[in-house]
């Protein structure tokens, strides 16, 4: 149910009880902008007949940017559940919901407040004001504040203390506990390792397969040799960091490959098209505090160059190097069903500019009949380029560049 304005009277409720029914249970209240109180009562469910069945179990009651400005409220009671959704520049002075009466639980099953949500913007709360969130003039029942979180965006957590007597909840802010910025910034590098995938199709098969192709046509003579080469190849991937991210996905090069015969060996050269697309889940494990997990998907377009020589063999074998440069686009989405709320999964999406290089030497060895064995060492740069990621609860998390560095 919600309200939402009009001027509302007498007795409102999520859902009645006629004689012999069963209960009222997991229904929902919510109250936003600026309805009209006129000495109404608000109930998760309310019956009338005889028996007791359940009107409070799992019934929540949202005050969603709740302004009680006029009127008033006689009695609110059947409700689990009670969260607050308020703006940042919310006055300290007045309290969220104010009623005559109100009833909590039992004992055994109390009534729980559970979340202040704080819309972003705005500077961080600061230390000592009280702020209000309930006033009645009488209360009975049993109420639980122990788990409740307040968090502002989305990504800033408070700590807080609590003063709760006489029917009056206030809650005082005594600290930021931490911030989710770790795990927002964790969907970037599950982009990032999605690029890093195909920085190593490049580095190694890649570049095998295009000096290959262009081997394969230098027994026809000599001079230069131009050949298509193609590949595409797929896994999975754990990157660990303090936390983890795992990926799944593919990439993919389509070019082609120019060889030479120098003095010095086979030069090979060539230029390329690559794509990929692949899925993620970060996991994050903090001490004594809630694990966030996520998760989103990605995928990449753009080109590059590379480049391998081969140097003249010996009597064992040949030494060779290879380098590349590669630059596109990467786009990638995010979202944490353990950040963002009664809303729904905190989540974003970005759309930047990756490049990269790597360089690599090695050596291979020659193993008669039974061919080569190579031996080599390659350093692979990625890095992503910045861009504005707007999280979908409205505040943006500024510009985001992210940089990788393997060896």
């Amino acid at each position: 149910m919600d309200i939402s304005g009009g001027n509302i009277s007498g007795v409102v409720a999520a859902g009645r009880i006629l004689s012999g029914g069963s209960g009222v249970t997991n229904s929902a209240v919510r109250i936003s902008n600026n309805p009209a109180f006129n000495n109404a009562s608000i109930h998760g469910g309310c019956y009338s007949g005889s028996g007791n069945p359940d009107a409070f179990t799992g019934n929540a009651l949202v005050l969603d940017h709740f302004i009680q400005s006029s009127g008033t409220l006689a009695y609110v009671g059947g409700f689990e559940y009670y969260e607050f959704r308020i703006a940042s520049d919310y006055g300290a002075s007045n309290p969220v919901l104010k009623t005559d009466a109100i009833e909590g639980g039992t004992a055994s099953k109390p009534a729980k407040v559970t979340k202040l949500a704080i819309d972003a913007g705005g500077s961080l709360l600061a230390r000592g004001p009280k702020l209000t969130l309930l006033e009645a003039a009488t209360a009975t029942g049993t109420f639980d504040y122990s788990e409740m979180e307040v968090s502002q965006g989305g990504v800033i957590d408070y700590d807080y203390d609590i003063d709760y007597s006489n029917g009056t909840l206030a809650l005082t802010i005594a600290g930021v506990k931490g911030t989710a910025e770790k795990p927002l910034n964790e969907g970037l590098l599950g982009g990032m390792a999605i690029v890093l995938m195909g920085a190593d199709l490049v580095a190694r098969p890649g570049l095998d397969n295009a000096a290959c192709e262009a081997a394969k046509l230098r027994d026809q003579g000599s001079g230069f040799w131009l050949a298509p080469f193609a590949l595409i190849s797929g896994g999975s991937s754990r990157l660990k960091t303090g936390s983890h991210i795992d990926v799944t996905g593919f990439s993919g090069i389509v070019g082609l490959s120019l060889a030479r015969e120098l003095s010095q060996g086979l030069l090979t050269a060539g230029l390329f098209f690559e794509f990929g697309n692949g899925a993620y889940d970060t996991c994050n494990d903090f001490p004594n505090a809630i694990n966030i997990g996520g998760g989103g998907d990605t995928d990449y377009m753009g080109g590059g160059v590379l480049a391998r020589l081969n140097f003249n063999p010996g009597s064992t074998g040949f030494f060779h190097a290879d380098l590349s440069a590669r630059f596109g686009r990467i786009n990638n989405d995010f979202s944490s069903p353990n950040l963002g709320g009664a809303c729904g999964p905190l989540c974003y999406e970005t759309s930047s500019p990756y490049a990269g290089f790597h360089v690599g030497l090695g050596y291979s060895l020659f193993l008669g009949d039974k061919g080569e064995l190579d031996f080599y060492a390659k350093y692979l740069y990625p890095s992503q380029g910045a861009d504005n990621a707007r999280l979908s609860n409205g505040p943006e998390i500024g510009d985001k560049k992210s940089d990788l560095l393997f060896f």
